[in-house]
């Protein structure tokens, strides 16, 4: 079990090495060669691309010149083959992918991910079990060869997690829909994945707005905290999540009448909540910096209502919507 562990260890933390660690590790190139068949549905350039990324190594499709580790893909009556002939650690590997998801190049990033995960399984072999009891057959790989793919897997073994939570600051409108104010507000929101699929988050929010009523003008102010669980969707470029969550706030309302000597303007506050529907498109700006919209809607079931004379002037019922960007940081 602990052997599995490690291993999976090691692939999870290589398929997450950015980019920019592949572009400054330019002095230690393990090469990789790859074949991929015509019937195989792949965006060639970005498969290779996508794999050098992954590998932190050199990809090449069909190369001239044999290389250590070599990668055939091919269509198989079970689905899409992997084959995979490594002279690092000198043994052959063969597994089969369901073709179902694979049917055209939009899955290019998918397979690239699956090669370099069953490189990776065979590489491993290399820190946790140095000196095998059998002596493989064919030629030892060079001392150097050996030497690096080591280290490259130890480092993956030290690499700390990647940041799974962010604290963002968000500046956003609001948009209800028994009166015609559109609040302004700022914010506050921590984001956490406990769980690859799984999200939660906590925001805090204060607004500011001003609705026209018969009389002359109402000020509304907000201030609430909000609650979600999250459904998370990474894609290529950006990360979705959408979950259900609950809000609870306090609004303050002040009256402004257009005729003080008719009307005399008062204060209000009361609580107002309800159930919210929590949407977020997050994007990486740096690796500690985060870009996203966040969009969340919802009924109010505790309304909130300013009177006159018995009469509502002002509420805050119903459906309402709010959207807003946010800034954050990872942690």
């Amino acid at each position: 079990m602990r052997r599995w562990s490690i291993a999976v260890l090691v692939a999870a933390g290589l398929l997450l090495v950015p980019a920019a660690n592949a572009a400054a590790d330019t002095g230690s190139v393990l090469p990789v060669t790859t074949r991929v068949d015509p019937c195989v549905p792949v965006d060639l350039a970005q498969f290779n691309r996508l794999l050098q990324i992954e590998l932190r190594t050199s990809a090449a499709q069909g190369a001239a010149t044999p290389t250590l580790t070599e990668v055939s893909v091919s269509c198989g009556p079970a689905g899409i083959m992997l084959q995979l002939q490594d002279g690092l650690t000198r043994k052959s590997m063969a597994r089969v992918l369901p073709a179902e998801s694979f049917r055209d190049a939009s899955s290019t990033r998918l397979l690239a991910l699956a090669v370099a995960e069953f490189v990776v399984a065979s590489w491993v072999e290399l820190t946790l079990q140095p000196e095998p009891a059998v002596e493989p057959v064919g030629p030892r790989p060079p001392p150097q060869a050996r030497q690096a793919v080591e280290q490259r897997m130890r480092e993956q073994v030290a690499s700390p997690e990647p940041p799974s939570g962010n604290l963002s600051l968000t500046s956003g409108v609001q948009l209800w829909s028994e009166h015609n104010a559109i609040p302004l507000g700022l914010g506050l929101r921590i984001l956490q994945r406990p769980l690859p699929e799984l999200a939660w988050t906590v925001s805090a929010d204060l607004a500011l707005g001003r609705a026209r009523v018969d009389l002359g003008q109402v000020e509304v102010g907000t201030g609430s905290l909000g609650a979600a669980l999250a459904y998370v969707m990474p894609t290529e470029h950006a990360v979705f999540y959408i979950g259900p969550g609950a809000r609870l706030g306090l609004t303050r309302m002040q009256g402004s009448p257009d005729e003080p000597q008719h009307a005399i303007g008062e204060n209000f506050s009361a609580p107002f909540g309800g159930p919210v529907l929590f949407g977020r498109a997050e994007f990486w700006v740096t690796e500690a910096l985060r870009l996203a919209v966040d969009l969340e809607g919802g009924i109010v079931t505790l309304p909130a209502r300013a009177q006159a004379d018995g009469m509502a002037v002002l509420a805050l019922d119903g459906p309402w919507l709010c959207t807003a960007l946010a800034l954050g940081i990872a942690f």
